[in-house]
C-alpha cells in the first residue's frame, strides 16, 4: 500500500496500484514489468523493462529474442487483462 495517498473517487489506494502493475509473461517464467512500450499499429513490442528473479528474467529474454520468439503476454492487473497475444 502507497501510504499518504487520498483515495480517488472512493478507491482504495491500494486497490488502484494493483490494477497498475503489469506481469509479463513468456517461456513458462513471468515477471513484473515496471515499464513497457508497445507499436501501436502491430503491437510489436519496443521496450521492455523487467522486474524479478534474475532466472525468470533471462528466461523470458531468451524467449522472446530467439527465432522465432515465444508467444509472449502482458497482462494488467489482478483481473487479469491481456494486452498481448505474444510473437
Amino acid at each position: 500500500m502507497i501510504p499518504n495517498e487520498p483515495a480517488v473517487n472512493g478507491e482504495d489506494p491500494a486497490s488502484s496500484a494493483e490494477q497498475a502493475l503489469f506481469t509479463i509473461s513468456a517461456g513458462g517464467y513471468s515477471a513484473t514489468a515496471d515499464a513497457f512500450a508497445r507499436d501501436p499499429d502491430t503491437g510489436g513490442l519496443w521496450f521492455l523493462s523487467m522486474v524479478g528473479p534474475q532466472t525468470a528474467l533471462k528466461a523470458i529474454w531468451a524467449s522472446l529474442l530467439k527465432q522465432p520468439p515465444d508467444a509472449a503476454y502482458i497482462i494488467r492487473g489482478i483481473e487479469g487483462m491481456a494486452l498481448s497475444e505474444g510473437s
